[in-house]
């Protein structure tokens, strides 16, 4: 095992200024950054193991508990349960052969809808059958919308009801972790749009995008969100804390202009 990493600010700066002031300062600082990312990662990796051994849960099994809803709200009345649990939701990234231009870099709504019309259609896909399908929806959305980059929850709910054919739909707005646990024993995948830069995912660029979609699709034993993230090619049983993801957890707000962060009202997409 590596020995954690620790330096003394007193010894960064020892090491700034013997390797030349600013540029020697920077210098420790871009060391100190990339080790911070690798521990960061061999985390991740550790937590992706663990959910790995987690027994999932395929779409065609009946829910253990029936949930009801409510009759004049989107939210669920809400079922004391826990422990670990993870739905067997395929993994959609959307970049699916990995190499990223202009239109993958805004798929993650697009990729997020998709994973969860496989999980209720029992439906695979290979490489180019995803970048196909992520293309046709694109096309679908500039016919309707005029434009497909950066959708709302409203719109993505439109683009469920519309282009995939979905008749329940909800929109659950300020959900609690409780309410979206109770959807996912429930066996509904979650969609969640967030502010990418709270995500602090370590495989983000440039520390994450203005605007992303996930799914979430499970819980560990200890409580932390288990989700598909299609904005990495390592995302499937991505884990974040809860945490992270009500503090991140915004619908998009900004229509076309792409230069600001989501800071709209908090609220998951369900379909059915």
């Amino acid at each position: 095992m590596k020995a954690r990493f620790h330096l003394d600010i007193s010894v960064i700066i020892l090491i700034a200024v013997i390797l030349g002031g600013a540029g020697g300062f920077f210098g420790v600082k871009y060391y100190i950054d990339r080790e911070t990312r690798k521990q960061e990662i061999a985390s991740i990796q550790l937590q992706q193991h663990k959910v790995s051994k987690i027994p999932t849960i395929s779409s065609t099994s009946t829910p253990k508990a029936k949930i009801p809803l409510t009759t004049t709200t989107s939210t669920l009345a809400v079922a004391d349960v826990t422990g670990a649990i993870n739905l067997d939701l395929i993994f959609f990234p959307q970049a699916p052969k990995k190499i990223w231009d202009a239109d993958l870099e805004e798929y993650c709504e697009e990729a997020s809808l998709l994973a969860v019309d496989a999980w209720y259609k029992h439906k695979t896909y290979s490489v180019d059958e995803m970048e196909a399908a992520l293309s046709a929806m694109k096309d679908w959305e500039i016919k309707t919308f005029g434009y497909f980059q950066s959708t709302s929850v409203e719109q993505t709910a439109q683009i469920a009801r519309e282009y995939l054919g979905y008749k329940k739909i909800r929109v659950i707005d300020r959900p609690t972790i409780a309410q979206i646990r109770a959807e996912i024993v429930a066996h509904h995948p979650v969609i969640v749009p967030a502010n990418g830069k709270l995500l602090k995912n370590p495989y983000f660029k440039n520390g994450g995008p203005m605007f992303h979609m996930v799914v979430v699709r499970g819980f560990t034993e200890s409580g932390d969100v288990i989700v598909n993230d299609p904005g990495t090619q390592f995302g499937e049983n991505f884990v974040y804390s809860p945490d992270v993801i009500l503090s991140a957890m915004a619908d998009w707000d900004h229509g076309q202009d792409e230069t600001q962060v989501a800071t709209g009202i908090p609220r998951v997409l369900v379909v059915e």
